[in-house]
């Protein structure tokens, strides 16, 4: 995986955000191997998650 994915992705999980990880990178989650070259993230805009990411 990407340097700048895993950073992005611990750093939302160290900060308890509250995120969905969709694309590609799902799909191989669940078994499905689609390279893309990108990553999705839907971000929650509940001002308690939001805080969280500044």
């Amino acid at each position: 995986m990407n340097p700048d994915f895993q950073d992005i992705l611990s750093s939302f999980i160290s900060a308890e955000v509250d995120f969905l990880f969709m694309g590609a990178f799902a799909m191989a989650v669940h078994g499905t191997l689609r390279a893309t070259g990108d990553m999705h993230l839907w971000v929650s805009t509940e001002p308690e998650s939001a805080a969280r990411i500044l």
